[in-house]
């Protein structure tokens, strides 16, 4: 890959500078009233937006945990009332659809999910680093989300916000998290923009100043930037590559796609069918 330290976009440099000022801190109560657990009614379209903002504001990472047959029955409404970014009303031009009986009365075709704290497991300790602190802490907040059938524009969000076990937002807290998705897709639009890795450490380095803020603040105050690592960009950079190699799902499928990549740059190339050769 090419040096070039001058080739970040608009976009990276935006998503570099929003990485640097967000930073860890007090976490506001969600509900003004203190009430736990609230149920918040939004517009379905709004839901991912309304789920990744949440995680930015509090600093944590919640993890999917649907089970049993809620999965199969999530797919079937997904089909029936469209994604959640697209999502229609089918109900107004033909009947209900009926997936099951329930004390003899019909049920509905109706979409559940849950998600937990990434913290919610039980505590674990390091075998290489006994100094620091276990993942796992028992966290009770959950987010359980609910779209009914009968009104499929609408998600209901039954949110247990009150965290036990850690602090949200303080810096302890942020060392436990995982770097965040804004964090991985700042690092592959570098990639994908031919950044090496001494030009990516330059960009999302700290400057003295802001070393002077992390420090009058007594260290409780950290940039969400600081949570990519070495070993963020080792693994994003290694993704990226074998993206980019393999072009099919097997070794055979991926070397008959480079035989045809190559003759469409008029190219030559010999291939050999017996697998067993190469």
């Amino acid at each position: 890959m090419p040096n070039n330290n001058n080739n970040e976009s608009g976009l990276v440099t935006k998503a570099i500078n929003i990485l640097r000022e967000t930073r860890t801190g007090t976490v506001a109560p969600f509900d003004i009233n203190k009430q736990c657990p609230v149920t918040v009614v939004i517009n379905r379209v709004d839901w991912e937006k309304w789920f990744l903002d949440e995680q930015t504001r509090t600093f944590c990472t919640f993890y999917y945990r649907t089970g049993g047959d809620a999965r199969a029955k999530n797919d079937a409404f997904i089909n029936k009332f469209g994604p959640h970014d697209q999502p229609h009303d089918d109900n107004a031009n033909q009947q209900v659809e009926h997936v099951g009986k329930k004390r003899g009365r019909p049920t509905v075709l109706n979409f559940h999910q849950v998600y937990v704290c990434h913290r919610s497991g039980a505590p674990k300790q390091y075998v290489r680093n006994l100094e620091r602190a276990p993942l796992g802490c028992n966290c009770t907040s959950t987010i359980k989300v609910h779209c009914y059938g009968d009104n499929p524009l609408k998600m209901h969000i039954e949110y247990n916000w009150q965290h036990t076990g850690h602090d949200l937002g303080s810096s302890a807290d942020m060392q436990s998290i995982p770097a965040g998705r804004s964090a991985r897709q700042l690092i592959e639009a570098m990639i994908d923009e031919e950044m090496t890795w001494k030009s990516i450490s330059h960009a999302i380095r700290v400057d003295r100043a802001e070393l002077e803020r992390i420090k009058m603040s007594n260290y409780k105050q950290l940039p969400a930037i600081k949570k990519i690592s070495y070993d963020m960009v080792y693994y994003a950079m290694r993704r990226a590559i074998k993206r980019r190699s393999q072009l099919g799902r097997s070794l055979r499928e991926s070397l008959e796609k480079w035989g045809e990549k190559i003759s469409s740059e008029e190219g030559a190339y010999h291939y050999n069918n017996n697998m067993n050769d190469i």
